[in-house]
């Protein structure tokens, strides 16, 4: 037969489970209040030093929260699949970060530029139903007037080629997100 404990017994074990975890409590509140405080001054700055609301500031924003995410599951990943799942983000930070940059034509552009010299963009009365915003703009050669129409075609299929990898960058960062983004936990 089982022996009944004390209402004394029942009140020191309940008192000794309180204490235990208020003084877990008050060992590591220090420890939090240091790390939220940090994350808090981090993003505090990075939020005031970048005030243009548009969508690369947008990217930007996802693209430190990500890190952050990928850093935590990296460094202290408690789940089985948190290596596979930092390596995922890595990826998608990689996509993210060409969005960011936005250079990933510079180079095209610099060899129209080399060839057909300084262009300037004037408003085109003309639009294309099929590329009404690429075409809303034509360029025009300061100095010679006879390299124009082959310069503008060349500089919009620059700018084609241009928003074709921005939108499949973005598909791609956007399918990473939307296939995985569950299971990024700690």
């Amino acid at each position: 037969m089982k022996k009944e404990k004390s209402k004394f017994t029942i009140w020191w074990e309940e008192f000794y489970d309180d204490a235990k975890r208020w003084w877990s409590d008050v060992r590591y509140a220090p420890i939090g209040f240091w790390k939220s405080l940090c994350r808090s001054t981090s993003w505090f700055v990075f939020m005031w030093n970048n005030y243009d609301w548009d969508y690369n500031f947008l990217y930007k924003v996802i693209y430190k929260k990500l890190s952050a995410i990928e850093k935590s599951l990296r460094v202290n990943g408690n789940h089985v699949t948190s290596k596979s799942d930092a390596k995922i983000i890595r990826i998608a930070l990689w996509y993210l970060e060409r969005l960011i940059k936005d250079d990933m034509t510079d180079s095209l552009q610099d060899k129209v530029e080399a060839k057909y010299g300084r262009l300037r963009m004037v408003e085109d009365t003309e639009r294309d139903t099929e590329h009404p915003n690429l075409t809303a703009v034509k360029f025009i050669h300061a100095d010679d007037p006879a390299k124009d129409e082959h310069a503008s075609k060349l500089r919009t299929r620059v700018y084609m080629y241009h928003e074709y990898l921005t939108r499949k960058y973005l598909d791609k960062f956007c399918a990473i997100i939307a296939k995985h983004s569950q299971r990024w936990w700690d």
